[in-house]
Order: structure tokens, then C-alpha cells, then sequence
């Protein structure tokens, strides 16, 4: 028969002649407590009062005692039948079993004659049948429940840190892994231009097959691919890859400039021209969110490479200059006469108050797929030269020395054709000028002679400029004496002597 706790305290009580010493932890074990707080001490001190107990000190005090003593209160008789108290937990012997039947008492008229008759047990005060589980007071529960939603709100802080950290660290890793899973499905796209190269349909190979220079015909095959690729993908379809060493990037590039777009890859603006076409190539992209593709870009400098692979071929572009502008002005990526790059993202970080610019013009190109076929071609493919090979022939014939003013040879008239002058062979001031105008633009140490930084960033041009650069200003020279005897002027004394007189009228 299942006992409750406080029967077994209240018969040590009985046998020790109504007062009993014990330790504090000793009777909260007793009723199964493993935390004693205040109010589960409260509930051990009111389940021992109905049990005809009291405790001294109290258990409900501020601090628990280290040891107490339990005395009777009332008699058992006098107990009022106890309601089922709520308790925090349940005591450890407190599982119900079966009650065990009870043999029946004899009765006097059944006893064997000579034997005497059996006592007759005193009546005991009925106590009522414990209840299967005692349920915790509604203080105990709530305290539970505030515990478990600081317990929550802990954690959730705790994240919303490390989420906040991770961002300024590296990026927002949430919508990180979201452009993550869709670069792999851009990828497959990808994979499908490659396999089906481009048409141009019967127009435009007849237009192609009536020009006869090479090179005007693969500039107006490449034109015709990139409008054809412009008109055939769709907003947030995969056009292209882009490739920044400096930077570690290499993502691919989707069609459109939208929100949905941008959450997936870089984004080509509609507006602007496809690579192989003259104008300006927009590219955007964000920086802390959503893979972050370009939270580096303003750590690109003058002559880094960047390399936009299409489908119809590989386009090459070295980096001419950066520029902050404000969100509002519209003439961004206007068209200029050459083949150019401009990147774009929000500045400063975690700020849309600003744009930064990247300017970077068309170094090479190598067609590929559809741009590579030429049906006018011998052998069906275009003619196009590595720009690797062409680098190393540039700066071949530039020469190992320095290159300064009075010097004479190759190397300096290679200089002068990369730099758009007459080739002269000679390092004259007009030279120097033009070597100083080009440090300049290009950010390096404008010494007016071509060392090797020079050399390096101009045997990566692939052809001359158009146009000569601006010769320098030059301070009048004095007339020689053919043009001074045309002005009637006196010839100029001889070197070291006097001079002549002049002639009586």
C-alpha cells in the first residue's frame, strides 16, 4: 500500500514521544524536492501541517535552515480529511499499488471456547485515498514557464549577435547560402548557351559575308551575337561569367537589374550594350548581402584585370578608374566610342547613400562558340590574336633598359607606336611629354622616362590610341638668322666675339 512521506515523518514524531530533530535536507528528500525553493518548502510545510505536524524554524523563510524539528500539533482524530494538495514534483515512493485485501476479523462468537478473544482495534480517523498526482501550484508554473521564455529569448539575442557579427565580418550568411544554391542553378544555364551556340540567322551571315577585312568582321559578328543573346534570355536568365582575381570573385552574370535578380547573381544593365558591342557594359551587384558579390569592389586599383566570359567569347578589361557618385545622376553608363566595363555598387558598406563606379576599358577579346565560327574563313574560324602573345612581343621589343630623353633605337620607336606618336626613334621632348601624360593617367611616378611599370602597362594595349596625345606646351625659341634677315632684324654676334657694327644709312 502506497505510503505518503509526511505518514512515515508523523510515526517517527509518535514513536520519539511527540518531537523529532532531523536536517532540513533530510525532510525535503524525504518528499522528493531536488531544488528547494521557497515555494516548494512552502508546499513541504503545509502537506506536513495536514498531516498534524508542525516544523520549527518555519520553511518558509527567506533562507533554509539547516536543521529543524518536527512536532505534533493536533492529534490524528482530530485532522480534518486533507484536500489533495498540488506538489511540485512527485516523491519517489508516491506510485499507487494495488491495495492489499485485509483478512477479516473474527468474530467473539467464532472464537474456539478456553481461547480468549482478540483486541479489538482502536478506529482510526479515515485519511482519504491519495490522489494519483499532485499538481504543482499555479506560482510554481508560472515561475516554469517565465524561466523557459527568458531561457528562449536568451538564445534568440544570443543569434541575432552572431548574425550581426558574421555580416560585418564577412556577409549576411542567410542570404548568402540562398545565392549560393541559385549560382548552381545559374551555372546549369550556363551550360546550356555553351551547348547551343547562337544564331544570327541568314541576314546577318549575308551581311557578314560582304565585309572583307577580318577584323571588321568579327567586330560586327561579336556586335550581332551580343544583341542576339540580349533578345533570347529573359530577366534573371545567366548571360555570362565574371571574373576578378584581385578580389576573389567569379560569379555568374543574369540579365536585369530587378530585386529578384540582384539576389541571385551580379545583374546586367538592360540598358547599356553587351560585351563585343561599343558602349559601356553596366554590371551591379550588392556587397553585404545575398553572397556579397562585390563588398570588395572598392579595393580594385588601376590595371587590375577583369575577365567576362560569354558565350561567344572571352572579354578581357583592365581597370582606368573609380568614381563616387550620387544615386540620383542618370548619365551613368552613357556610350563612348570605345568597348568598355562599369561595375557598380551601393557606398559606402551597409549604406545606399552613394554608388561607386569602376571604370574598366576592353584590353583583348577571344571569340568563342558562335563568335568563333567565320563562314567566309578558310577553315571556318575566326582569326584572333592571343593577348598573351601579343604582351610578351609588346614588351619584347620595348626593350630591358630605361628609356629616357637623348635615347635612340627599336625600343624607343615601339614606345612612340604604343603611345599614338610619329616613330621617330628618337626620345625627344614631345616623347617625354607623352610618357608623362600616360603616368599620369595610369597613377604612377610621372617621371618623364619609361622604366618597367611603363613598359608592363603599355605593352598590354592592344592597339595605339586613335589619337596622339597633346603635345607639350613649348616655351618660343629665338629666331635663327635666315628668319631674322627676313625681319630686317641685325644678325645675332658670333660666339665669343663682338658685335658687328651696324651700317651707316
Amino acid at each position: 500500500m502506497s505510503i505518503w512521506p509526511e505518514e512515515n515523518l508523523r510515526d517517527r514524531v509518535t514513536a520519539g514521544g511527540g518531537r523529532v530533530s532531523m536536517s532540513a535536507d533530510e525532510l525535503l528528500r524525504d518528499f522528493g524536492i531536488r531544488q528547494p525553493t521557497q515555494a516548494a518548502r512552502r508546499n513541504v510545510e503545509m502537506w506536513l501541517a495536514q498531516a498534524g505536524l508542525g516544523v520549527d524554524p518555519s520553511l518558509g523563510a527567506n533562507g533554509l535552515p539547516s536543521s529543524v524539528t518536527l512536532y505534533e500539533r493536533k492529534p490524528l482524530a482530530e485532522l480534518p480529511p486533507p484536500a489533495a494538495p498540488e506538489r511540485v514534483e512527485e516523491p519517489a515512493a508516491v506510485d499507487a499499488a494495488p491495495a492489499e485485501p485485509v483478512a477479516a476479523v473474527p468474530a467473539a462468537a467464532d472464537a474456539a471456547p478456553g481461547e480468549p478473544k482478540p483486541p479489538r482495534p482502536a478506529p482510526a480517523a479515515r485519511r482519504p485515498a491519495p490522489a494519483a498526482r499532485r499538481s504543482a501550484p499555479a506560482r510554481t508554473r508560472g515561475e516554469a514557464i517565465r524561466r523557459r521564455v527568458s531561457t528562449f529569448l536568451f538564445v534568440l539575442g544570443a543569434l541575432m549577435v552572431a548574425e550581426f557579427a558574421i555580416t560585418v565580418i564577412w556577409q549576411e550568411p542567410v542570404s548568402a547560402y540562398l545565392q549560393h544554391r541559385a549560382q548552381e542553378k545559374l551555372k546549369g544555364q550556363l551550360d546550356q548557351l555553351d551547348a547551343k551556340p547562337l544564331d544570327i540567322g541568314d541576314t546577318g551571315r549575308l551581311e557578314l559575308s560582304k565585309i572583307r577585312s577580318n577584323k571588321r568582321r568579327l567586330d560586327r559578328r561579336l556586335d550581332l551575337l551580343g544583341a542576339r543573346l540580349a533578345r533570347d534570355v529573359h530577366e534573371g536568365g545567366a548571360v555570362g561569367r565574371l571574373e576578378v582575381s584581385r578580389i576573389g570573385l567569379s560569379a555568374v552574370v543574369v540579365q536585369g537589374t530587378s530585386a529578384p535578380s540582384l539576389r541571385k547573381a551580379p545583374g546586367h544593365y538592360t540598358g547599356t550594350v553587351m560585351p563585343g558591342q561599343n558602349g559601356s557594359v553596366g554590371i551591379a551587384g550588392h556587397r553585404t548581402s545575398y553572397g556579397a558579390p562585390f563588398r570588395h569592389v572598392d579595393q580594385l586599383k588601376t590595371g587590375d584585370k577583369l575577365v567576362l566570359t560569354m558565350p561567344y567569347g572571352r572579354f578581357t578589361y583592365r581597370v582606368e578608374r573609380k568614381r563616387i557618385v550620387s544615386p540620383s545622376q542618370t548619365d551613368l553608363f552613357q556610350r563612348v566610342g570605345y568597348q568598355r566595363l562599369v561595375l557598380s555598387a551601393c557606398h559606402p558598406l551597409y549604406s545606399a547613400a552613394q554608388r561607386i563606379l569602376v571604370f574598366a576599358r576592353l584590353e583583348s577579346r577571344r571569340p568563342l562558340g558562335a563568335g568563333a565560327i567565320d563562314d567566309r574563313a578558310k577553315n571556318k574560324m575566326a582569326l584572333h590574336v592571343d593577348p598573351r602573345k601579343r604582351y610578351q612581343r609588346q614588351l619584347h621589343r620595348l626593350g630591358k633598359r630605361d628609356l629616357k630623353l637623348g635615347d635612340k633605337g627599336k625600343g624607343v620607336r615601339e614606345l612612340q607606336r604604343l603611345l599614338g606618336l610619329p616613330q621617330t626613334g628618337r626620345f625627344d621632348a614631345l616623347t617625354a611629354a607623352a610618357v608623362k601624360q600616360f603616368q599620369q593617367q595610369h597613377k604612377l611616378p610621372v617621371v618623364g622616362q619609361a622604366g618597367p611599370a611603363t613598359k608592363r602597362l603599355l605593352a598590354r594595349r592592344a592597339h595605339p590610341p586613335s589619337r596622339p596625345p597633346t603635345p607639350p606646351d613649348v616655351a618660343p625659341q629665338p629666331p635663327n638668322a635666315q628668319q631674322r634677315r627676313a625681319a630686317g632684324l641685325p644678325p645675332l654676334p658670333p660666339a665669343g666675339g663682338r658685335a658687328p657694327a651696324r651700317p651707316r644709312p
